[in-house]
């Protein structure tokens, strides 16, 4: 009989809940992590930013935790890219090939979060260009993309300055660099490299497409 009482005892108690890492946590995990440091956002201003703890943010960037649409949106509106960011399309590459290699027309559009009229255009749009991530991930102390620009168009009428370091080459078209108030021309196949602490800017001068293959170092993010 005590016996007995005490298997009934031992079912009887309630298990506790236990965490287990997923595999579309940890990826949407890392997605959130990669972000927030490109960002140079800390997790304690990053729980700040969002009204969400340490501990809560912690366990979603280890994948312990799934955030809910309401949390998720917040985190990207934080960070400025919009949620499908976090979810990129699954690479059926073997191997290392997945963390090594982005192949033509696989690279991620940098869709921003809350740019142009109302927030509504989600991307540069508006300005005559499209960029694009042709590094596998945001992890490595450098990143390269590709923009795409219309005839015309323009970063913006505002110069840029942040730390870093930066290489532009000239894939196809023409572009009119500002360099601290110096104008360069640069055509299909010229490279500049500067440091971007300087303030600078760039614009499509031709009256066709034009195409920038690009470097940035350290990996900071600014928009």
């Amino acid at each position: 009989m005590r016996r007995a009482a005490t298997e009934m005892t031992t079912q009887a108690r309630p298990r506790k809940a236990v965490r287990k890492e997923t595999k579309v946590n940890v990826a949407l995990g890392r997605e959130i992590r990669q972000l927030r440091k490109a960002k140079g956002i800390s997790l304690t201003d990053f729980a700040k930013l969002t009204d969400r703890s340490i501990g809560f943010l912690s366990g979603i960037e280890r994948g312990l935790v799934r955030p809910s649409i309401a949390t998720l949106q917040v985190i990207s509106e934080t960070l400025g890219m919009q949620v499908g960011w976090f979810f990129p399309e699954e690479s059926d590459a073997p191997g290392r090939e997945s963390r090594i290699i982005v192949r033509r027309d696989r690279g991620r559009r940098l869709a921003y979060a809350n740019v142009g009229r109302g927030g509504q255009l989600g991307s540069t749009d508006y300005l005559g260009t499209e960029d694009y991530l042709l590094s596998p991930d945001l992890a490595g102390s450098m990143i390269c993309g590709m923009t795409r620009m219309t005839a015309g168009s323009s970063q913006g009428d505002e110069p840029l300055s942040y730390e870093g370091e930066t290489v532009l080459h000239i894939l196809e078209g023409q572009i009119e660099l500002e360099l601290s108030g110096e104008v360069f021309v640069l055509e299909t196949g010229d490279t500049a490299q500067f440091h971007t602490s300087e303030p600078h800017r760039w614009r499509n001068v031709s009256d066709a497409q034009a195409v920038l293959f690009w470097t940035l170092t350290p990996v900071i993010l600014h928009f």
